[in-house]
């Protein structure tokens, strides 16, 4: 009698569902050692210099595994300083590297700060939208090197107020023999709050959020530099 055998259509494999550890720990590496001494040929007894060598990178696992710890430790108790740094500046007046403003819907007139390397003959400033589209240029007379800040109302070049957001803005400057120069700008004002973001901490500046890293002067409300 022949028995039919059923073709193994449905048959599924979990194969697809089995993860695969691609890492050896300092654990699986013991147990591969163990396991190698007990099995090993008698005959051909593993050479001494082989174990040695085996014994090395052991070793050199268990160190490593070490300072990967070490490191998290370090690296999660920076973190917590940092978030703590950061509440500090709270209600603090701040100047960042960066180039972004946030303005329009009846806001305060926003702040852009910007520093000269030297005197100039005058200064544009161009804003632009989050299209990159130019939506108001200031004209500024001649200033002296140093920090300066020109306020924002808000308002496109046809008067119109702009829709509430975040806005980027350029400076460029002309010194005395007429040659444009980009000046380097800054974001500047009061820190109303503090924000923390995959490991970032962010202070909440005239509302943009600015790395803590880019911070670059601290003032106390009453002007006094920290």
């Amino acid at each position: 009698m022949i028995i039919s055998v059923n073709k193994l259509d449905n048959y599924t494999s979990d194969t697809g569902k089995r993860e695969i550890k691609k890492t050896l720990g300092k654990e699986e590496f013991m147990r591969l050692l163990v396991t190698q001494m007990q099995f090993q040929d008698p005959l051909k007894p593993m050479e001494n210099t082989e174990f040695t060598a085996q014994l090395a990178q052991f070793s050199s696992l268990d160190q490593l595994s070490g300072i990967n710890e070490g490191v998290k430790s370090f690296s999660d108790a920076q973190s917590g300083m940092n978030r703590g740094q950061a509440v500090n500046f709270i209600n603090k007046e701040v100047k960042a590297s960066g180039n972004k403003v946030y303005a329009g819907g009846g806001a305060a007139p926003s702040v852009i700060g910007y520093s000269l390397d030297k005197d100039v003959s005058g200064v544009t400033v161009n804003i632009y939208d989050q299209e990159g589209k130019d939506v108001r240029t200031l004209e500024i007379d001649p200033q002296e090197a140093g920090v300066h800040r020109v306020e924002w109302d808000g308002k496109n070049n046809l008067g119109e107020t702009v829709s509430q957001g975040e806005y980027t803005f350029s400076v460029m400057a002309k010194d005395a023999e007429g040659k444009s120069f980009d000046a380097l700008t800054n974001i500047a004002g009061v820190v109303t709050g503090v924000s923390f973001e995959a490991g970032i901490s962010y202070l909440l500046v005239s509302g943009i959020k600015v790395p803590l890293d880019h911070v670059t002067e601290v003032k106390a409300l009453n002007n006094n530099t920290i």
